[in-house]
């Protein structure tokens, strides 16, 4: 399809209503993008920021890059994976395929703060690719 001239362009506005649930129970249940993804990180991301914030509320702080802390997170991992395994709403953890390099990443760099200078640099690289 070839654009000859040049066209109009027209605004549209419309109302939407949304139905959200509480956050208390949606929390625990991922809602997973259509694509198919063979290491579920989107899975794995949830699951992330679930022990992420258990973490911060046990001890108060975010994970350092220290060996008892990451061994200290993947044991509330365990835990999460064991206490919600029956619940209808941790179904999503039956199917899940741990990856542990992946979590354990995120783990170790979760206090890390990108400048916003690199976020928009990136922006623009991410945008010519």
């Amino acid at each position: 399809m070839k654009i000859l001239q040049g066209g109009v362009i027209e605004e549209v506005s419309f109302d939407i209503n949304i139905h959200n649930k509480e956050l208390e129970k949606m929390i625990n249940i991922p809602k997973q993008c259509e694509s198919i993804n063979p290491l579920d990180k989107e899975l794995n991301l949830h699951l992330a920021f679930l022990s992420l914030h258990d973490f911060y509320e046990i001890y108060q702080k975010l994970p350092e890059n220290k060996l008892d802390d990451i061994n200290n997170i993947f044991l509330i991992v365990k835990n999460i994976m064991e206490n919600n395994k029956g619940k209808d709403e941790g179904n999503w953890l039956r199917n899940i395929t741990i990856n542990k390099e992946f979590l354990s990443d995120i783990f170790k760099y979760s206090k890390s703060q990108i400048s916003p200078i690199c976020s928009y640099g990136g922006g623009i690289v991410s945008h010519k690719l």
